[in-house]
């Protein structure tokens, strides 16, 4: 089975809404947020156990394989974004885990998809508050360098060495700073 259907790119996310096709297992860089808009979904972890439900969220950095579904939302999420942070106060601790109904019903899944999140009330940061104060300036730095040397000199720009901010990224993004950077 194929994928289609619609996607929309925002500063700190990605929604795709239509049908989810065959994948392989894979992670990403962001979070996932998956919620069905029919029968429940399933995505399997890196050891084939299968997780089901109507709303999933697989944290960042973590194998999975979303299985084949009619009609999905999928919403990647920077996992240093307030969105992220907001999101993952309704999933559980598990790398892929449920997603409590208070959330999914703050949002008409079948919106316009560049307005599908504004219903959340995530504040005006883009940034999580909880991110280490030394990493967030990294991250800025980031958004706007050459990406030869990047890591290098963002760790210089926020006092750093550069083995000790790919710890506490890899440690608070749960991916390498190499990968976000992608």
């Amino acid at each position: 089975m194929n994928w289609k259907g619609e996607f929309c790119l925002g500063e700190t996310w990605l929604v795709f809404r239509g049908r989810a096709g065959d994948n392989r297992p894979h992670a990403h860089a962001t979070l996932q947020l998956t919620v069905s808009l029919g029968p429940e979904i399933l995505i399997s972890d890196e050891n084939d156990r299968l997780v089901s439900g109507s709303a999933l969220c697989v944290k960042a950095g973590k194998r999975h394989t979303l299985h084949p579904s009619k009609s999905v939302v999928l919403v990647l999420i920077e996992p240093q974004s307030q969105l992220a942070d907001y999101v993952q106060r309704f999933a559980g601790d598990s790398d892929i885990s449920e997603v409590t109904p208070s959330l999914t019903a703050q949002i008409n899944w079948g919106g316009e998809l560049d307005m599908l999140l504004e219903p959340l009330d995530i504040g005006g940061n883009r940034l999580r508050s909880n991110l280490d104060v030394r990493l967030a300036e990294a991250l800025e730095f980031l958004r706007t360098s050459p990406l030869k040397g990047a890591i290098a000199a963002a760790a210089k720009s926020c006092g750093l060495s550069e083995p000790r901010l790919r710890v506490i990224a890899q440690q608070q993004l749960g991916v390498p700073l190499s990968k976000w950077l992608i």
